[in-house]
């Protein structure tokens, strides 16, 4: 359970080697597609209008998902506030990688589809199909980054709302009421005073 767990936050930490993991997958399908005829999904299709209008289609979304990356780290970085500079300061290398990765991966993703629409025009159809299959991979990868950092950067806000509201829940001693003890007047005008 705790290697797993360091698999995950290294995969989460790392985006390169989340991106090395998607070629070795599509590796492995490859390598099992020749040996046993049964996984090859290279020849499903055999209509290549419809397989270009699918390939084109993923660079469409590869190529939406790249500019909401880039919208979402353009709002990120301009945030203003002490708590989220401390963030961004804490977060550091490993969040500048997580950041460019979802825009580098959606933009390459998107260039492999096209590629792969050119492929299946030449005549190539097993290349683009596997060269699809990176393609498709890495935008699945790179929107499954896009909506973890979405979700940590809500955690971050959320925290900070909560540290403002019991902030400005806690109330001062000037306007707490003492009790009549039977103390006398000047006791407890000092104690009321220490919280102004």
């Amino acid at each position: 359970m705790k290697s797993m767990r360091r698999a995950v936050a290294t995969l989460k930490d790392r985006p390169g080697t989340a991106s090395l993991l998607v070629l070795a997958l599509v590796a492995a399908h490859v390598v099992a597609a020749r040996r046993w005829p049964r996984f090859d999904t290279a020849g499903l299709v055999h209509d290549a209008d419809e397989l270009v209008s699918v390939y084109m289609g993923l660079a469409g979304v590869a190529a939406l998902m790249a500019v909401l990356a880039g919208v979402l780290v353009v709002v990120f970085s301009t945030i203003t506030g002490d708590e989220w500079s401390r963030v961004r300061e804490l977060g550091g290398r490993s969040l500048t990688r997580n950041w460019a990765s979802p825009i580098r991966s959606t933009l390459c993703a998107s260039f492999l589809a096209v590629l792969s629409a050119i492929l299946e025009q030449a005549g190539h159809g097993r290349l683009a199909w596997w060269t699809f299959e990176v393609a498709a991979l890495v935008v699945v990868s790179a929107v499954i980054r896009i909506l973890w950092l979405l979700n940590g950067l809500l955690r971050v806000q959320q925290d900070i709302d909560q540290a403002a509201s019991q902030v400005r829940r806690r109330p001062s001693l000037a306007n707490l009421q003492m009790p009549d003890t039977g103390a006398s007047a000047p006791t407890r005008r000092s104690a009321a005073g220490l919280g102004a």
